[in-house]
Protein backbone atom coordinates (compact mmCIF):
# COMPACT_ATOMS: atom_id res chain seq x y z
CA UNK A 1 0.00 0.00 0.00
CA UNK A 2 1.44 3.44 -0.92
CA UNK A 3 2.35 5.76 1.97
CA UNK A 4 0.48 8.93 2.84
CA UNK A 5 1.73 11.86 0.75
CA UNK A 6 2.02 15.33 2.22
CA UNK A 7 1.92 18.15 -0.33
CA UNK A 8 2.81 21.69 0.65
CA UNK A 9 1.63 24.55 -1.56
CA UNK A 10 3.04 27.78 -0.13
CA UNK A 11 1.16 28.31 3.15
CA UNK A 12 -1.41 25.57 2.59
CA UNK A 13 -0.82 21.97 3.53
CA UNK A 14 -2.86 19.37 1.74
CA UNK A 15 -2.89 15.84 2.98
CA UNK A 16 -3.88 13.26 0.41
CA UNK A 17 -4.50 9.74 1.53
CA UNK A 18 -3.92 7.40 -1.38
CA UNK A 19 -5.68 4.11 -1.27
CA UNK A 20 -4.45 1.21 -3.35
CA UNK A 21 -7.52 -0.63 -4.66
CA UNK A 22 -7.21 -3.45 -7.21
CA UNK A 23 -4.22 -1.89 -8.95
CA UNK A 24 -5.76 1.59 -9.12
CA UNK A 25 -4.74 4.47 -6.90
CA UNK A 26 -7.69 6.59 -5.87
CA UNK A 27 -7.82 9.77 -3.79
CA UNK A 28 -10.45 10.07 -1.09
CA UNK A 29 -11.97 13.54 -0.79
CA UNK A 30 -13.67 14.81 2.33
CA UNK A 31 -17.23 16.10 2.27
CA UNK A 32 -15.86 19.61 2.82
CA UNK A 33 -13.67 19.27 -0.29
CA UNK A 34 -16.63 18.04 -2.34
CA UNK A 35 -18.76 20.96 -1.17
CA UNK A 36 -15.98 23.47 -1.90
CA UNK A 37 -15.57 22.04 -5.42
CA UNK A 38 -19.33 22.21 -6.01
CA UNK A 39 -19.42 25.87 -4.87
CA UNK A 40 -16.48 26.74 -7.13
CA UNK A 41 -18.03 25.00 -10.15
CA UNK A 42 -21.37 26.71 -9.57
CA UNK A 43 -19.67 30.11 -9.33
CA UNK A 44 -17.29 29.59 -12.27
CA UNK A 45 -19.16 27.58 -14.91
CA UNK A 46 -22.51 27.61 -16.69
CA UNK A 47 -24.19 24.30 -17.48
CA UNK A 48 -25.86 23.48 -20.79
CA UNK A 49 -27.84 20.27 -21.01
CA UNK A 50 -28.50 18.70 -24.40
CA UNK A 51 -30.85 15.85 -25.20
CA UNK A 52 -29.96 13.15 -27.73
CA UNK A 53 -31.60 9.85 -28.65
CA UNK A 54 -30.79 6.77 -26.59
CA UNK A 55 -27.40 5.38 -27.53
CA UNK A 56 -26.29 8.55 -29.35
CA UNK A 57 -24.39 9.82 -26.32
CA UNK A 58 -22.05 6.83 -26.40
CA UNK A 59 -21.53 7.19 -30.15
CA UNK A 60 -20.55 10.84 -29.72
CA UNK A 61 -18.41 10.06 -26.67
CA UNK A 62 -16.55 7.31 -28.55
CA UNK A 63 -15.95 9.62 -31.52
CA UNK A 64 -14.66 12.34 -29.21
CA UNK A 65 -12.29 9.81 -27.58
CA UNK A 66 -10.96 8.88 -31.04
CA UNK A 67 -10.15 12.58 -31.48
CA UNK A 68 -8.35 12.56 -28.12
CA UNK A 69 -10.99 14.73 -26.44
CA UNK A 70 -13.53 14.43 -23.68
CA UNK A 71 -17.18 14.65 -24.65
CA UNK A 72 -17.40 18.12 -23.11
CA UNK A 73 -14.25 19.41 -24.88
CA UNK A 74 -15.46 17.95 -28.20
CA UNK A 75 -18.82 19.73 -27.96
CA UNK A 76 -17.24 23.02 -26.80
CA UNK A 77 -14.76 22.88 -29.71
CA UNK A 78 -17.61 22.34 -32.19
CA UNK A 79 -19.53 25.31 -30.80
CA UNK A 80 -16.41 27.51 -30.87
CA UNK A 81 -15.61 26.48 -34.46
CA UNK A 82 -19.15 27.26 -35.59
CA UNK A 83 -19.15 30.64 -33.84
CA UNK A 84 -15.74 31.55 -35.31
CA UNK A 85 -16.92 30.48 -38.76
CA UNK A 86 -19.85 32.85 -38.46
CA UNK A 87 -17.54 35.72 -37.48
CA UNK A 88 -15.32 35.26 -40.53
CA UNK A 89 -18.19 35.15 -43.01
Amino acid sequence: MPPNIYVSNYTFLYILTLVYNKGVITVKYSDAQKEATARYNKKTYDRINIIVRKGQREVIKDYAAQQGKSLNRFICDLVDAEMNKSKTE
